[in-house]
């Protein structure tokens, strides 16, 4: 290998890495700290994971798209929660599960053939009125925003930005 070569690779893992902390940094974002030091101490993402503690979560997920869902799941462990969740897209489901446990946080699709955003909030607000409710929408309509937070929700997260939902969850939740 020349001398050229052997920079350009040593670059290349520098880049590398960086990238990787980049993005432990964003899933591990109110740890920096440790999480640097952890790293220059030359630990791996994976190893640190185990490491620190996660915080627990409940979270009620409603939506028709069962796949995404676990999307959500996964995407909130790997933002450091020990996540307990429920799912569904039914009314009367819905009832049954805020009747049985109130969940941290709500997180609610838009458009579903069989319940619609506003039914949810309306449900949230009488089974677990102190549970923030967040919107997920595929497609965001015109005036959105401002209709989200008229009929209660707290806020809304695009799914295409779903690295949006960490901090509305941890601002919700009141552990920023």
């Amino acid at each position: 290998m020349n001398m050229v070569s052997a920079l350009q690779a040593e670059r290349d893992a520098q880049q590398t890495t960086r990238r990787m902390f980049l993005a432990a940094v964003n899933i591990l974002n109110d740890r920096v700290e440790d999480f640097e030091k952890l790293v220059r101490s030359g630990f791996s993402v994976s190893s640190i994971r185990k490491i620190i503690p996660k915080k627990l979560l409940t979270v009620t997920i409603v939506d028709d798209d069962r796949d995404w869902v676990y999307l959500v799941v996964e995407y909130l462990e790997n933002a450091g929660y020990d996540v307990v969740w429920s799912s569904t897209d039914q009314a009367d489901e819905l009832a049954r599960i805020l009747a049985s446990i109130t969940p941290d946080i709500v997180l609610c699709d838009h458009f579903m053939p069989r319940l619609t955003d506003l039914e949810v909030i309306e449900t949230v607000k009488v089974l677990a009125p102190n549970t923030p409710c967040v919107m997920l929408t595929g497609v965001i309509p015109e005036d959105y925003e401002a209709a989200a937070a008229r009929c209660g929700a707290a806020d809304w997260v695009c799914k295409n930005e779903i690295g949006r939902l960490v901090p509305i969850i941890e601002r919700e939740l009141g552990r920023v």
